[in-house]
């Protein structure tokens, strides 16, 4: 209930026209806000990263919100990535989840002609659980100049 009262908030203005998608052809890592970089191997793995999936390697994507102010010599565009409230399966690690959309949705969150923030409230509640998965993954990850497969691989014992 908190998830779509927050959802048609956001919706009473951005919404109505300026939506876009982020199209997600691989799943993203996750990390913890913070890591133990000190400490037994056990600690270190307790606050590893994790990784998120949608199960079966299909795409994705992440509701979004866009706006440019004309305001001043330049002019600013801004976005942000849509949350809710955190599924089974992220809830332990995060209080947020970012809005996931199948690709059958895409159409219905893209339609500048939908105004009506309640016919789209359904693409705000979380992604079912039982269509993602998690693992720990290195903290090779953190560092934004390491690319790859290695940011990906499960973190071994």
């Amino acid at each position: 209930a908190s998830a779509s009262r927050n959802f048609r908030t956001i919706c009473s203005g951005l919404c109505r026209v300026l939506r876009f998608v982020v199209i997600v052809k691989v799943s993203l890592p996750i990390g913890l806000k913070t890591f133990i970089t000190t400490g037994s191997v056990f600690q270190q793995q307790a606050n590893a990263p994790w990784y998120f999936q949608v199960n079966g390697g299909k795409p994705f994507a992440f509701a979004g919100i866009w706006e440019r102010w004309d305001k001043g010599d330049k002019p600013l565009e801004s976005c942000a990535i849509l949350t809710t409230t955190p599924n089974e399966l992220m809830a332990p690690i995060h209080d947020r989840l970012p809005v996931i959309l199948s690709p059958t949705d895409y159409d219905a969150w893209l339609d500048s002609t939908m105004n009506d923030p309640e016919k789209l409230t359904y693409l705000y509640e979380p992604f079912p659980a039982s269509e993602m998965s998690k693992y720990r993954v290195s903290a090779y990850v953190n560092k934004v100049g390491n690319k790859g497969k290695a940011c990906m691989e499960p973190l071994t014992q």
